[in-house]
């Protein structure tokens, strides 16, 4: 790690970061179903309070930077939304996307681990609702949401939680409701802190992923389709599962380094995956 500061901080602020995060991280790693429910707000609200220069955190004292990330994921959902769209988002954080789709859809549920992050403004729209969770359960109505949208989440979840976590999506989508996920590919990563440090995420990252797996998981929950998209210069282009596939299967099979360096070049761009129920 050089001498320059970057959004992550300083390089003192990185190393403080990094050993409070992967300390943190190593609590839910060794911990147990039941214990994890209570854990992932708990240490959440922690990692905040001991990392006040956390990105998550300072980027809300910089408008110009909200306004370029809710602008981004809007181009992601602005296809499959309207004006009768039930939106919800997971892991939505300060809400500043949730809160601009409530003037564009007729209900959102931004659903949220962490009190320490979502500072909310004393009004709120209508037909906008907060739901603070334990990080597994979602609690909206069942089969009344028709969009669900989750940005660096589910690389935030003990792999172990994964499956309830679709499954609790998929009960709360109506039918033929879909589910947009954004999240860093593991084969550039990884992507949290620890990639000033390691080969693998050891931070809050508990498990990066590849398409492929995403693929697999979905189809096991008898999700009816599940579909990969680029947005690039403002275009969006689907991407063929079965050359990603065939992508990843090459890329797995090549030292860390080279193919670090070739998943760079070929997931330019911002990759999502939409899944239909």
């Amino acid at each position: 790690m050089n001498n320059m500061s970057t959004e992550w901080g300083t390089p003192e602020q990185i190393k403080k970061q990094y050993e409070v995060e992967k300390k943190l991280a190593n609590k839910l790693r060794n911990s147990t179903k039941d214990e994890r429910k209570l854990l992932y707000k708990g240490l959440y609200n922690e990692l905040f309070k001991r990392v006040p220069w956390h990105p998550l955190l300072t980027v809300k004292e910089n408008e110009r930077s909200i306004r370029l990330r809710v602008q981004q994921q809007l181009r992601v959902i602005e296809d499959f939304i309207n004006k009768d769209t039930v939106f919800m988002e997971i892991g939505a954080g300060d809400c500043s996307l949730a809160l601009e789709l409530t003037k564009r859809v007729r209900q959102v549920y931004a659903i949220d681990v962490s009190d320490e992050i979502t500072k909310m403004k004393k009004s709120l729209p209508d037909n906008f609702k907060l739901i603070i969770s334990d990080g597994i359960s979602i609690e909206v109505p069942m089969s009344s949401v028709d969009i669900a949208y989750s940005n660096h989440l589910i690389e935030h979840l003990y792999p172990d939680d994964i499956d309830d976590h679709i499954q609790n999506v998929r009960n709360a989508l109506k039918l033929n409701g879909i589910y947009i996920i954004l999240t860093p590919h593991r084969f550039r990563g990884p992507s949290d802190i620890s990639k000033y440090f390691d080969r693998v995420a050891t931070g809050f990252h508990l498990k990066e992923w590849i398409f492929s797996e995403l693929k697999v998981l979905f189809k096991k929950h008898k999700f009816s389709k599940t579909e990969i998209y680029c947005l690039k210069k403002g275009f969006r282009i689907k991407i063929p599962t079965s050359f990603i596939k065939v992508i990843e299967y090459f890329l797995g099979k090549i030292p860390y380094l080279p193919r670090k360096k070739v998943s760079n070049l070929f997931f330019r761009g911002l990759f999502y995956v939409v899944a239909k129920k």
